[in-house]
């Protein structure tokens, strides 16, 4: 009769490590899972053409991707609460916090737009100038705030959010800046983005 081989005892984690682990596995569970849900209606595009064909193909890469997300973000989950705690442990993920955050600040900037106009007025989006009727004049530039708000977000993650000793502050701060960074661009790609 054949025995089965025992798994190896799972290692032991930080309760910073485990907090920064679960915060991680949830931001992609969760982000993971509404892209997927938003990404249906590209999936059942109803009428024929070349405009359908282009928008499923992208509502198929994008549910691929989140359901990668989704299920990896699951793991993580289970994963990382069947850890015993051990104070001792390895809190690496913190690293994770570290990059959730500094990533949700770059979608962010991402999403700001370069150059603005006042309202009632048209941007070029070739030669960045606001035209209203025969007036033509400089948009208002937003390139050096979203770099540097990328940067910053890069800085703070690595240093500060990777911090320890305050895990429930940092994870906190590090998922509100996922959710606004990827919350923002499924808004703006897969919401209000790609026509029906």
């Amino acid at each position: 009769m054949a025995t089965r081989a025992r798994r190896p005892p799972a290692e032991e984690v930080s309760f910073a490590g485990r907090v920064a682990g679960l915060t991680v596995g949830v931001c992609l569970a969760v982000s993971g899972a509404a892209f997927l849900v938003a990404s249906w209606d590209e999936l059942r595009c109803t009428p024929a053409g070349e405009r359908c064909d282009d928008v499923a193909g992208v509502g198929g890469a994008v549910s691929l991707v989140a359901l990668g997300v989704a299920i990896g973000g699951g793991a993580i989950v289970v994963r990382t609460a069947r850890r015993p705690v051990l104070d001792s442990a390895s809190s690496a993920w913190t690293w994770g916090l570290a990059a959730i955050f500094a990533t949700g600040t770059m979608l962010v900037a991402l999403r700001m737009p370069g150059h603005t106009c006042p309202d009632g007025v048209h941007l070029s989006p070739v030669f960045n100038v606001c035209i209203d009727g025969a007036r033509r004049f400089d948009a208002t530039s937003w390139v050096w705030p979203k770099r540097l708000l990328a940067i910053a977000g890069l800085a703070i993650g690595i240093t500060l959010i990777r911090s320890s000793e305050r895990v429930w502050l940092t994870a906190t701060v590090a998922a509100l800046a996922w959710f606004a960074g990827t919350g923002w661009l499924l808004y703006d790609t897969m919401i209000t983005g790609l026509p029906h």
